[in-house]
């Protein structure tokens, strides 16, 4: 592809994103059981290049129901995304330290008519997330943890992130959402 930055030089490489549906395993009702998942994450072949690895969860909660799960953050900016495209969705999300600390809880309901997410600075360990139907919903959700952040809605990812490197050196970052 012949592009160019504007009065930058030529575009020289992109980084492409690599989906896996990993789906909700239960027993995962309390942080004794929660369900391990791999965070998404960025992987380099060199300075300007790589390849962005998500995992989109799908879960179901149902009356009663809390969903845990369990994950390995490096150190540095985190994010959680949690979607449900269904009517009356309502959700609390709760994120711990491993030792049980709480660090934040939010509400998440379909009036926002899409995901929502929140990052966070975090030092390397495991941490968990905890999904809850506020005050007694049933029903789906998906969910994608780590860095970098996708946009969860529907069945189907909502974000596309392009990296480039100009020739001169500046680094571009695209964000495209569908």
């Amino acid at each position: 592809m012949a592009a160019y930055c504007i009065g930058a030089g030529t575009l020289t490489s992109t980084a492409y994103a690599q989906t896996t549906a990993v789906y909700e395993v239960e027993p995962n009702d309390t942080m004794d059981t929660a369900q391990e998942l791999e965070p998404n994450q960025t992987t380099t072949a060199d300075n300007s290049a790589g390849t962005e690895k998500v995992n989109m969860l799908y879960g179901k909660i149902s009356l009663g129901d809390q969903d845990w799960y369990k994950v390995y953050f490096q150190s540095g900016k985190q994010y959680i995304s949690l979607s449900s495209g269904e009517n009356g969705a309502f959700f609390q999300v709760s994120l711990y330290k491993e030792n049980g600390e709480l660090i934040d809880e939010w509400l998440h309901d379909e009036s926002y008519k899409g995901s929502v997410g929140y990052d966070y600075v975090l030092t390397k360990g495991y941490y968990y997330v905890k999904i809850t139907g506020v005050p007694s919903y049933s029903g789906s959700y998906n969910l994608s943890v780590g860095d970098p952040r996708y946009y969860t809605g529907g069945d189907h990812l909502t974000h596309h992130h392009t990296y480039y490197t100009c020739s001169t050196g500046i680094e571009l970052s695209l964000y495209f959402f569908y």
